[in-house]
């Protein structure tokens, strides 16, 4: 089971530039973890695209009462997507749809939460995600390591790389009911 799962969002049919910053993040933590990754995704269309970038499974969310951010629907939608996938650790853009829903989310799914992350690695032998974001106004950096999972993470936006595609892969997807 994917032990990763990224909030995706695709334009015009490919995966956006933040979706792939966050898979740069997720694929670090999947090499580290020795897990795998998955994406959600509210709304249609472009989820074959993703499996070209290592995705294993899509959940996707597609109603049409998503097709315009509500947060009290995509809160829902997520919690669903996160539930369904089982995932320890679940990423989503810093941007403000990110920063809107990570706290809440982490709420709904008694999680734990860390913002604005700079940098991600593992350590020691237990193979704990370790979290780098700024401190002090950018003068320090706080290193957060959770104690317990799941955890919702915002990354700074631009401050991965998009990843670049890993080969022709498959996977499958998973379509996740919201209704009220």
């Amino acid at each position: 089971m994917p032990g990763i799962l990224v909030l995706g969002t695709i334009e015009n049919g490919v995966p956006s530039r933040s979706t792939l910053e966050l898979l740069t993040g997720a694929k670090r933590l999947a090499a580290g973890l020795q897990e795998g990754v998955s994406v959600g995704l509210l709304g249609p269309g472009g989820a074959a695209s993703l499996y070209r970038y290592g995705v294993e499974v899509v959940y996707r969310a597609n109603d049409p009462l998503l097709k315009e951010y509500q947060a009290d629907l995509y809160l829902l939608a997520l919690q669903r997507i996160a539930q369904a996938a089982g995932a320890r650790v679940l990423l989503l853009p810093g941007d403000s749809l990110g920063r809107d829903l990570a706290a809440r989310l982490a709420f709904r799914l008694k999680a734990g939460v860390v913002t604005d992350v700079i940098e991600i690695d593992i350590e020691g032998s237990e193979k704990m995600p370790r979290f780098t974001r700024p401190a002090y106004g950018g003068k320090a950096a706080a290193v957060i390591v959770p104690k317990r999972f799941p955890v919702v993470v915002t990354l700074k936006p631009r401050t991965f790389d998009p990843a670049g595609p890993a080969g022709q892969g498959e996977g499958k997807e998973v379509p996740v009911e919201i209704s009220l």
